[in-house]
């Protein structure tokens, strides 16, 4: 294991905590990824259009490419639950725990509490239902379940007319 002094903080970390630079002796920038961090959030926000038209090219020009590395981030950010955003956004949005998710995930035995259907949309999970007024966690929804009660704002009189509606018109 090859270890390196970072420039900024002086802590000698591993190879894998710098940014490649090929203009280096070593092949790495001199400071590492973490004091790297404020000067890239910094670039991106006085460059944001410039990064978001790269993408979007590099997007158009090889949509496979673009996939796999969406689907080997995807399996990385699944493979470990303990260090992603899933876990910080359930435990600051509703208190609950990767293992409350999962509890609640198998005693709904994976399925829609509305619709009884299994996960639907881009993250293929189900998602936290709560209620927009006192913030309290109810069931996990799939995407469409969850949108659609999201988009009535909760309201009992709109999905019930709603349903109104759809028995006019089947």
């Amino acid at each position: 294991m090859e270890t390196k002094i970072c420039a900024k903080c002086k802590q000698e970390k591993k190879y894998e905590e710098f940014d490649k630079h090929p203009g280096t002796t070593n092949g790495l920038h001199p400071r590492c990824k973490e004091c790297r961090k404020p000067q890239h959030k910094q670039y991106y926000q006085k460059n944001k259009e410039k990064w978001v038209e790269s993408d979007k090219k590099q997007r158009l020009a090889d949509p496979e490419k673009y996939k796999a590395k969406n689907k080997r981030a995807q399996d990385t950010y699944r493979a470990n639950p303990e260090n992603t955003i899933k876990l910080r956004y359930l435990k600051a949005r509703y208190g609950l725990s990767i293992e409350d998710y999962e509890a609640m995930n198998t005693k709904q035995n994976g399925l829609c509490a509305i619709c009884n259907g299994p996960p639907t949309g881009r993250w293929d999970r189900l998602h936290v239902d709560h209620s927009h007024t006192t913030n309290k966690v109810r069931k996990l929804l799939c995407f469409h379940c969850n949108a659609m009660l999201g988009n009535a704002k909760d309201s009992l009189a709109t999905l019930t007319a709603a349903i109104e509606y759809l028995k006019l018109y089947p």
